[in-house]
């Protein structure tokens, strides 16, 4: 259907935890077509309200769409903690919608609340951002699209690291925690201040790697990929990083990652 939407869950205003998604197929999860571009969402619900832990998203996930996409969920206004993208997130639309439009990320395409200790490795993929008068379309990001810090809403993003230049624009590799976007534009007669981070001290503690193994070494974000120079707080390496974070919230119910046989890493269960 035109209005298709993707995840396990459309609205969660209680606690999922302890869950990974598996690909049962070869090509991944293809949502609507050319001509039916409303599906949206992501692997675990559309709309967060509560809390998503522990999860991994291992999908690859292909939706048509002018709303959004992402690994856990579309809409984050709760709180995403210690979960872990592997799937490749596309993102499909040729036509230039009026408005801020499109958003696509392997944790959450749009974030309103907290996007906690979280890791994403797939490779993010959508069309260019496209810059006119009235127009801002495609943000894109590892973790999140864009975040949403206004006097109703506080978003924010914490020791969260992720595979370098793993958002590709047009076929454009970027090195982005999230959209970096600061853009003035007129829409329906008024002048509009658009900017996907409007506040950078909002992001902490964030990296990047370039070797999803346990013992990969983590980069300090700085302002091309957090508009912020960040410092790490939990350690160095990959492993070590999030595992500290978990060890010194002992209290949150949060799962160990460790080494899987291949050398990546995962969530313990």
């Amino acid at each position: 259907e035109a209005q298709t939407c993707i995840g396990l869950v459309q609205i969660n205003e209680g606690i999922i935890e302890n869950l990974v998604i598996e690909q049962y197929s070869k090509d991944g999860i293809t949502f609507g077509n050319s001509s039916a571009r409303g599906s949206r969402g992501g692997a675990i619900c559309v709309n967060n309200r509560g809390i998503i832990r522990n999860c991994v998203n291992k999908a690859n996930l292909k939706a048509y769409t002018f709303w959004g996409v992402a690994g856990i969920c579309m809409i984050n206004y709760g709180t995403v903690e210690n979960c872990l993208n592997t799937g490749n997130i596309e993102m499909v639309n040729n036509e230039l919608w009026r408005g801020e439009w499109i958003y696509s990320s392997g944790i959450a395409a749009q974030n309103f609340g907290s996007i906690i200790n979280c890791v994403n490795t797939g490779k993010i993929i959508a069309e260019q951002l496209q810059y006119g008068d009235t127009y801002v379309n495609n943000f894109s990001g590892a973790i999140a699209g864009r975040l949403y810090n206004t006097e109703y809403t506080s978003a924010d993003i914490s020791n969260c690291y992720w595979l370098e230049n793993s958002v590709t624009r047009n076929g454009t590799d970027v090195n982005e925690c999230v959209t970096i976007v600061v853009r003035d534009i007129t829409y329906e007669g008024s002048a509009i201040h658009v900017d996907s981070i409007p506040d950078p001290s909002k992001i902490t503690g964030c990296g990047y790697f370039n070797d999803f193994s346990a013992s990969a070494p983590l980069t300090a974000g700085d302002e091309a990929s957090c508009k912020t120079a960040q410092t790490l707080s939990y350690g160095t390496t990959l492993l070590e990083a999030l595992n500290g974070y978990v060890s010194a919230n002992s209290g949150r119910e949060l799962k160990q990652w460790q080494a899987s046989a291949d050398g990546s890493i995962t969530i313990g269960f």
